[in-house]
């Protein structure tokens, strides 16, 4: 099993869109990925859960 993490104490460098990425890729290559959101804006959650980044509100 492979494990990959993202992390910085700095906020904003891409940390959500990368990981959103990584894993989209993954997923297309027949990999069964888990993503682990850490984060309290939860973008890379709302992300997933609606497809688009967005919480709808």
């Amino acid at each position: 099993m492979m494990r990959i993490a993202f992390f910085n104490n700095k906020g904003g460098v891409g940390k959500s869109t990368a990981v959103i990425n990584v894993a989209h890729r993954l997923s297309k290559l027949g990999k069964q990925v888990l993503v682990c959101d850490c984060d309290d804006q939860r973008n890379t959650f709302e992300f997933f859960r609606n497809g688009t980044g967005d919480d709808g509100v």
